[in-house]
């Protein structure tokens, strides 16, 4: 969270179990960071700025836990919770090909068609890969976040995307 200009946090309710162990002046310039963010909408994350002018040590921040104003707040990657299209990415998945060599489901498609809403980034997959992609799962917003119909890009403003406004 120190080398970053904003920083994702996800949010638990009531105190950390424990907090981590952070030098004092980081961890007062992180707690000031999360409690004076103006990111207070989304109940899930809050996407935080850190003042480059205050004392923070990147040591052990990253999957940090604090308690702030009695809430617990993690540090997690910058895209977690992030709401995704994955329509082109669905057909265009590198690994599509091998899944179905394997009598395997599509990797992409599967969670979807099982009625999850997410899916999970695989252990073995380098986060190179993840960075190299990400441009072809269209951003759409946060979990969480009330997101304007004609603020969506135009791929999916379609009608049963307006029926659900």
């Amino acid at each position: 969270p120190c080398s970053a200009a904003t920083t994702r946090w996800e949010f638990a309710d009531g105190p950390c179990d424990a907090d981590s162990p952070l030098d004092p002046a980081t961890r007062d310039t992180i707690v000031d960071a999360i409690a004076g963010s103006s990111d207070t909408t989304n109940p899930y994350v809050r996407d935080v700025t850190i003042d480059s002018s205050r004392v923070c040590l990147p040591e052990d921040t990253v999957g940090a836990s604090l308690t702030v104003d009695n809430d617990c707040w993690t540090h997690v990657h910058p895209d977690h919770l992030d709401v995704r299209d994955f329509s082109y990415w669905a057909s265009n998945h590198e690994g599509n090909k091998e899944a179905a060599k394997g009598g395997r489901p599509n990797p992409i498609v599967s969670p979807a068609e099982g009625g999850d809403f997410t899916i999970r980034y695989p252990h073995h997959h380098l986060m190179t890969q993840w960075n190299k992609n990400e441009q072809y799962m269209g951003r759409l917003g946060r979990l969480g976040d009330a997101v304007g119909f004609a603020s969506l890009p135009t791929s999916v403003q379609t009608v049963e995307m307006a029926n659900l406004a």
